[in-house]
């Protein structure tokens, strides 16, 4: 059986504590030291602090004059609205012994569109993303009907909105955002009817879209 010194043994305990401790980072930690040149409503670690410090809901006056205010948070998500029409979110997802940082972008001006971005533990940004867009079959529900089809063609570029589940960020929803609820109904009754949102889950390195059952 291998013995170890006081000293091994105290430096063995660094070891598991640091490592600990770079697994149980919460996001708010991750918030307060992202880079102050990658979010402009949020340039400084003071202003990102004093909105981390403020209850749900509350609002706190950024250098342009807008009101953010935390949304909702837990320790590996936070939602965040940047003003009336920006919202951010942020969670961490595992990586082997580390994690990535998923940061979703949305602008709720209609038709309401996400950017998705991915970075490592220190905030250097991922090359290649792994997230990718769900093709417009996947949101459809039921055979795709020729109307259905043509319909599709006519939205030309799809507009669309991912939110994270902030108790779990692994969890992502994926919604077309091209029209709105009454639009829909009088130009694509059919299609409104079957258009369903995407729900995708974190692997390990890369989101999978979640096959229903």
């Amino acid at each position: 059986m291998r013995r170890y010194t006081l000293p091994a043994l105290l430096g063995l305990l660094v070891h598991i504590s640091l490592a600990a401790g770079l697994q149980a980072q919460s996001v708010d930690e991750v918030f307060r030291r992202m880079p102050d040149e990658l979010i402009p409503l949020l340039p400084d670690s003071t202003l990102r602090a004093e909105l981390l410090e403020s209850p749900e809901g509350v609002s706190v006056v950024n250098h342009f004059g807008g009101e953010m205010s935390v949304k909702s948070r837990s320790e590996q998500g936070l939602r965040l609205s940047l003003d009336r029409l920006t919202e951010l979110e942020v969670g961490l997802l595992p990586h082997g012994k580390s994690y990535y940082i998923c940061l979703i972008a949305t602008s709720t001006i209609v038709p309401a569109q996400s950017v998705v971005t991915l970075f490592d533990a220190d905030w250097n940004r991922l090359q290649e993303i792994p997230f990718t867009l769900p093709s417009p079959e996947h949101f459809i529900t039921g055979p795709l009907s020729t109307r259905i089809k043509r319909s599709l063609a006519e939205l030309g570029h799809l507009h669309w909105r991912a939110t994270m589940d902030p108790l779990e960020p692994q969890l992502l929803t994926v919604r077309i955002t091209n029209l709105d609820e009454e639009t829909s109904q009088s130009l694509y009754p059919e299609m409104y009817k079957k258009l369903q949102p995407v729900s995708m889950k974190w692997r390990e390195n890369h989101f999978d879209i979640v096959v229903k059952k």
